[in-house]
């Protein structure tokens, strides 16, 4: 597990390396006094490298055709507050195939490789900022 200083008010913990299928966590935390920001919060923006290009992999919040309601926008973060971003190395799709009207998700082992999460946030000053962290799947 390492933690790595984002910005003055935001830590991120994680591992580097994970086994394939292993659920990946990253915890983000807030040990400053300010509150932080957390740009769409609930929502995974995963890439995976592939040679010199990144290529996002498709995670969905919400199910094949199920309405849901809107992710939020942000979420605070106080002082000591955390929140984890989940993974299970899985990429999402939709069946072409309905069943009352519904399409089935499929849900997809991603392969082994290097991935990086995007960590959108915003500044005590209002301005939005995004960083990557890199991990890899064996």
């Amino acid at each position: 597990m390492q933690t790595v200083k984002i910005a003055d008010n935001i830590e991120l913990s994680a591992k580097k390396v994970y086994d394939s299928g292993e659920r990946i966590t990253i915890s983000l935390k807030n040990p400053s006094d300010n509150v932080v920001q957390i740009l769409r919060p609930m929502e995974k923006f995963i890439d995976k490298k592939d040679g010199e290009q990144w290529k996002r992999v498709n995670v969905m919040y919400c199910p094949c055709d199920a309405s849901c309601p809107p992710p939020p926008e942000k979420q605070e973060l106080t002082k000591s507050s955390n929140l984890k971003i989940i993974w299970d190395q899985k990429e999402d799709s939709c069946s072409e195939e309905r069943i009352n009207g519904v399409r089935k998700t499929i849900e997809k082992q991603v392969d082994a490789g290097i991935y990086r999460v995007e960590i959108n946030y915003e500044t005590p000053k209002g301005e939005r900022e995004k960083y990557y962290y890199e991990f890899e799947i064996k």
